[in-house]
């Protein structure tokens, strides 16, 4: 004191065994002489009690904030970075150090920069955004789908920063798009089999007819005319076949083994003309690379999957007017085999990404039905299978297909060339008649005897007044009783009789309450003279 400083003493209240913290400040007078002090005695304890609450709380806090499974971050005024959680290192595979700074258009895509400066700009203001946005991942080369939520950060009354969150939601959109496309393709595909079932009708009995006639030599001059007549029938069919798909009408009792690199490489070669001798001829080059790896055989229908591989590399080409090169490789691991397609080419912007899997979308104007990538879809996932998509705008585009190993079923064998069995005695039951009398007609071209009727109840009373029968054909839509009721009543009472079930709604019907064993083959609808031919003998090699 006499030096008239401030002392200040931390000392042990001997009767509270408080820390008490003493502040002395000397009073001098205008001689400069010290005339009293004043003494200030604070309790520590009750001071580091509330430090250390606040820490915990601080704590807490940043605990709560890194524990959330969103990004949460802050952007000053200018757009730039100034604090986040780890979430956002994440997310965009960068580290926080080097996002801090930089504006928050770092990880946006240039398709995206517009929509997040309307956003940004909005909340700047006073208003809330909540939008959808992808993030590109540096670390993965992944694009993530988030939804973001800009609020403004108030500080005595005056906006000064931004609050970002942004909540990865990729796996969830990826899971409710599927189930979204399927649930579009279910239903396209049940309002198109009801049509197909007629169309079928009506082809089996042009089919059938033009068939006889072309093996008629009294025609023999009108063989040419009525070439065009079967193939312009044989194409309607395979385009009902194709909407099928939708209803997948297929089985997959029905797949067989298949080579996939065997299947891309006939895709390639199916499209040449399309990458190389027409572009060729407009200066265009194009070159179509395929890295293929040693790949187990795959349950799966060729046709259709073959149908997929050239809808992908002819949309890889058209992505690429002035030319370019297109990748293809195919991989084997983790229990999947993987095709790729990776081109070049203008990129899909995110907007057209969300819906080019839907059934008549289609970004080719008049020259596009919207059906390619939809039917693909549709195909894969029969298959069990993915399609994936990832594209940036101005870098390419790149399809990735995998689908599961399967281990071959037993009894797997090479099909053996079919032919003739017969004279065998059958009866043809359905209730249209051109499709009824065209299939007997045929059957009976083939050596057969013929029995036909427009019902099932007439039928049974056929087999059972005229018979024994070797084959019974029934139709399975009939007024009364249907195939399913025919075949149940031939298995009860004439269990040596072939029934054969025919149907314009695809060959992978199911008998009801999964009946086994009621049919022997089914057919669909519409038929040429070799399928009915290869049907009978395939059915007595058994």
């Amino acid at each position: 004191m006499e030096l008239r400083e401030r002392v200040v003493l931390e000392i042990l209240s001997q009767r509270t065994y408080h820390v008490l913290h003493v502040t002395v400040d000397p009073i001098v007078n205008e001689h400069g002489d010290i005339i009293g002090v004043v003494q200030l005695i604070r309790d520590l304890d009750d001071l580091r009690r509330t430090e250390a609450e606040l820490r915990r709380q601080q704590h807490f806090l940043v605990n709560l904030v890194e524990s959330a499974h969103d990004a949460i971050f802050v952007i000053d005024l200018a757009g730039r970075l100034v604090w986040s959680n780890s979430h956002l290192s994440t997310l965009s595979g960068r580290l926080i150090s080097e996002l801090l700074g930089q504006s928050y258009a770092s990880f946006v895509s240039e398709d995206q920069q517009e929509e997040f400066d309307l956003h940004f700009k909005a909340t700047t203001t006073g208003e809330t955004r909540r939008f959808e946005a992808s993030i590109y991942n540096a670390a993965t080369g992944d694009e993530r789908r988030v939804v973001l939520t800009y609020s403004p950060i108030n500080e005595d009354g005056k906006i000064v920063s931004v609050l970002g969150v942004a909540r990865d939601v990729t796996e969830e959109k990826s899971i409710a798009e599927r189930s979204q496309q399927a649930d579009k393709l279910r239903a396209l595909g049940q309002l198109a089999s009801g049509v197909a079932h007629d169309v079928n009708n009506d082809l089996a009995a042009i089919l059938g007819r033009v068939q006889r006639l072309m093996r008629n030599p009294d025609y023999s001059e009108m063989r040419q005319e009525f070439e065009v007549i079967e193939t312009a029938a044989l194409d309607s069919a395979q385009t009902v076949r194709r909407i099928q798909n939708f209803a997948r009408q297929q089985g997959q009792a029905d797949f067989e083994p298949v080579d996939l690199n065997g299947l891309v490489r006939d895709a390639i070669e199916i499209t040449r003309t399309r990458w190389l001798d027409d572009a060729h001829s407009r200066g265009i080059k194009y070159t179509v690379e395929f890295e293929a790896a040693n790949l187990p055989p795959v349950l799966g229908d060729g046709s259709q999957l073959r149908e997929v591989f050239v809808n992908l590399i002819i949309n890889a080409i058209d992505a690429m007017p002035d030319g370019g090169p297109l990748r293809v490789s195919s991989t084997d691991s983790n229990g999947e085999v993987v095709v790729r397609f990776i081109d070049e080419g203008m990129g899909i912007p995110r907007r057209i990404r969300e819906r080019i899997f839907e059934p008549f979308f289609s970004t080719k104007g008049a020259s596009g039905t919207g059906m390619g990538l939809a039917v693909s879809y549709g195909i894969v996932t029969h298959h069990n299978g993915h399609i994936d998509l990832e594209s940036e705008v101005g870098k390419g585009t790149t399809f990735t297909l995998t689908f599961p190993m399967t281990e071959m079923p037993a009894g797997i064998a090479p099909a053996r060339a079919a032919g003739f069995v017969g004279p065998l005695k059958v009866l043809v039951i359905d209730d249209e008649d051109v499709v009824r009398e065209v299939l007997s007609d045929l059957l009976d071209e083939q050596g057969h005897t013929v029995f036909q009727t427009a019902t099932g109840v007439e039928g049974i009373s056929i087999l059972e007044r005229d018979g024994p029968f070797d084959v019974v054909f029934t139709d399975l839509s009939m007024p009364g009783m249907d195939g399913w009721a025919v075949a149940r009543h031939v298995r009860e009472r004439f269990r040596v009789v072939k029934v054969v079930l025919v149907t314009g709604y695809g060959v992978s019907v199911t008998a009801p309450n999964d009946e086994t064993g009621l049919v022997d083959s089914i057919i669909g609808k519409p038929f040429e003279y070799d399928d009915i031919a290869n049907l009978l003998w395939r059915l007595y090699q058994k």
